[in-house]
């Protein structure tokens, strides 16, 4: 189902991707600031936990179960949650499924089992979602790389609407048959890597910037600026050093088991995998040089900032027309955001 769901999803126009991602980031997002005034509740006193008052001394539960819609609120939630379930709950490492989420513990020690199962809902669509985004991601990947001609063309082939059907048919046949695998080695190559492709974000976001400052370009004329810019980048480089470290640890050291060959490279292999594809390409096979900041061309760059200048401007004054409005029923502008 999961599968079906993802491949029509990214089958329709690349508006109708948007519009699906922006209303289920939408109910994600809901959810988790509805948690955080469930659990403020909790905390206060106004719900009673089943299992009694937590001692201060069992409030420290942070634990792997965290799901990834926590982020935006992380350090809000991981209060939260230690002042609700004990660092103790025998759910946190013995349940399965969703049962071993933090949320679905506090709520269940709260006795509110009905918002319990919404969460649970809202857990399937993030699920559902993920599969979207993954699918798009990994196909618009393989069209990119394609595109810049580092790897064969064929890979960027497209139908008449832009559709990477060649790229699509590969994301969801390969990588979405071995998400059905029952294998952690699958699930840990993913998150390892998750976290080399957010530290090469903000690398290279910091080597932008860099390659701004050595050439004299005025960092205030970019079209698109962070308030916390670069500080952000800095800090999110450590994090995604931290849990790095941390997954090394796990992988040599795994808890209630001896480490051992196979357990490091089940919970280790995109490491090593990494850098044995970056060395490959890049001093062996295209024989690359890291570029000086001084160096660096954004001319290619700064044409595309002023394209989109020129589309959004133009999208602006088809928006005020109002013939045009009149002219589209509801109908055609369904057809357009799927279809294109």
């Amino acid at each position: 189902m999961f599968l079906v769901v993802s491949a029509l999803t990214n089958m329709f126009h690349v508006r109708g991707y948007g519009y699906i991602e922006y209303y289920t980031s939408f109910v994600k997002c809901v959810a988790v600031v509805l948690m955080i005034f469930f659990m403020f509740i909790m905390i206060s006193g106004g719900i009673p936990a089943t299992n009694g008052p937590i001692e201060r001394r069992l409030a420290s539960a942070v634990c792997d179960s965290f799901s990834g819609e926590c982020l935006p609120s992380l350090w809000l939630i991981i209060w939260l949650v230690g002042m609700c379930v004990p660092s103790n709950d025998t759910n946190l490492v013995n349940a399965s499924g969703t049962m071993g989420s933090p949320f679905i513990i506090a709520i269940k020690r709260a006795d509110v089992y009905g918002l319990a199962n919404s969460i649970n809902g809202f857990t399937f669509l993030s699920v559902i979602s993920c599969g979207i985004t993954s699918v798009y991601i990994a196909s618009r990947s393989l069209t990119a790389l394609s595109d810049l001609q580092m790897i064969h063309s064929f890979f960027g082939r497209k139908d008449l609407q832009g559709r990477p059907y060649v790229s699509l048919i590969i994301s969801l046949g390969l990588v979405g048959g071995l998400g059905y695998l029952n294998c952690n080695s699958v699930g840990s190559l993913v998150a390892i890597a998750t976290l080399f492709q957010w530290g090469s974000i903000y690398i290279a976001h910091l080597r932008f910037r860099q390659g701004l400052r050595a050439q004299g370009k005025d960092l205030s004329t970019l079209p698109f600026k962070g308030l916390l810019t670069p500080w952000s980048q800095y800090f999110g480089l450590i994090i995604v050093l931290l849990v790095f470290g941390c997954e090394f640890y796990l992988a040599c050291w795994p808890f209630g088991e001896k480490g051992s060959v196979k357990s490091f490279f089940s919970a280790y292999l995109a490491a090593p995998l990494f850098f044995f594809d970056y060395f490959v390409y890049k001093q062996w096979y295209f024989k690359t040089k890291i570029v000086k900041p001084v160096d660096m061309d954004f001319g290619p760059a700064r044409a595309f900032d002023e394209q989109d200048l020129i589309n959004a401007i133009a999208a602006e004054d088809a928006e005020r027309d109002p013939e045009k409005n009149k002219r589209q029923t509801w109908t055609k502008r369904v057809l357009y955001i799927v279809i294109g």
